[in-house]
């Protein structure tokens, strides 16, 4: 069966990346960073301004950090949860498939939820947490079989 995996050496460059984006996360969040040489002009397919008119296909200005966080995130959590383990066999391909199903079923349940309780601008935050929900919880639920399979195998030894 063709797997479509990054290379092994991708993992450690996800989980920099993915720490890279939770830094720069916690600055925009916390202490307001927005660095002035990321604002830049960009095409944008639709903009919505507050307070405005809708603008379509036009050049907007526009700081891009949220953006590169984004693709940080979005990056890391593939690279970390897609790549090729060292030893590669049934198990880890059950495992992926056990864990990306149940990221997919909690995501959804929870996105459900918030739907229902969540209203506004906290929808808004919640819905954008979603994005990256699938990933987040494939993540972590995968690493953390894998980890626990490890150390059982280690206990039997």
């Amino acid at each position: 069966m063709k797997t479509y995996l990054f290379p092994s050496v991708y993992q450690k460059l996800g989980f920099t990346l993915f720490i890279l984006a939770l830094l720069l996360f916690t600055g925009v969040l916390l202490f307001d960073w927005e660095l002035s040489f990321l604002t830049v002009k960009v095409w944008a397919l639709w903009d919505i301004e507050f307070l405005a008119d809708s603008q379509y296909f036009t050049f907007i200005e526009n700081n891009i950090i949220d953006e590169i966080i984004l693709l940080l995130f979005i990056l890391g959590l593939l690279f970390s949860g897609f790549s090729k383990q060292k030893i590669e066999d049934e198990y880890i391909a059950k495992t992926r498939l056990s864990s990306l199903l149940s990221a997919v079923l909690i995501n959804y349940v929870l996105l459900i939820l918030g739907s229902f309780f969540l209203y506004g601008l906290a929808f808004y935050y919640f819905a954008l947490f979603a994005l990256l929900g699938v990933l987040l919880i494939y993540n972590l639920k995968f690493h953390l079989n894998i980890y626990v399979q490890q150390k059982a195998l280690q206990h039997e030894e």
